[in-house]
Parts: C-alpha cells; structure tokens; sequence
C-alpha cells in the first residue's frame, strides 16, 4: 500500500475525507491469474464458456467512508496487507 493510500484512509478515517472509491486491485490480480490458469488447465475454449459473454470480469468498486473504514482495514489485514495505521 503506498504512503498516499494510506494518508486517504487515515482521511478517511478522522472524516476529514468522507468518500473514496477503491477499485480493488488485489481481486482484480487474483482473478486475471485465475483465469490464465484455467486455460493453461481446462483450455481456452473451456474458460470462455464459463466468463460472461462480454468477456468482461466486473470486479466491482468499493466505497470508503468514516463508517467502514476500519472494516476496509481489516479486509486488508485479511489479504495480508498492511495497511500502516
């Protein structure tokens, strides 16, 4: 986590900022890894069957505000991420 990610959250935090948009950039990792490894296993034909017809992986957003932000923490903690506060 880089040192202005972590000034946002702790922001955030003393609500000095009262939203910010993550969008999730460990998930979107694991999931592009995901599914190379499923065509090296189950071919590419296989894996596009079973990704959305727009071949797109939405991996959605996250809003941060005062409320969750300590919950955003511990979803980083969980990821084995430390998010420095």
């Amino acid at each position: 986590m880089s040192e202005n990610q972590k000034d946002i959250l702790k922001l955030i935090q003393d609500n000095v900022i009262h939203a910010a948009i993550s969008r999730r950039p460990y998930r979107i990792g694991y999931l592009s890894v995901l599914v190379l490894h499923n065509m090296v296993k189950a071919g590419i034909k296989n894996t596009l069957m079973i990704l959305p017809k727009s071949e797109i992986i939405d991996t959605g957003v996250v809003i941060i505000t005062p409320s969750n932000v300590i919950q955003y923490y511990e979803e980083l903690i969980k990821l084995g991420i430390k998010p420095g506060i």
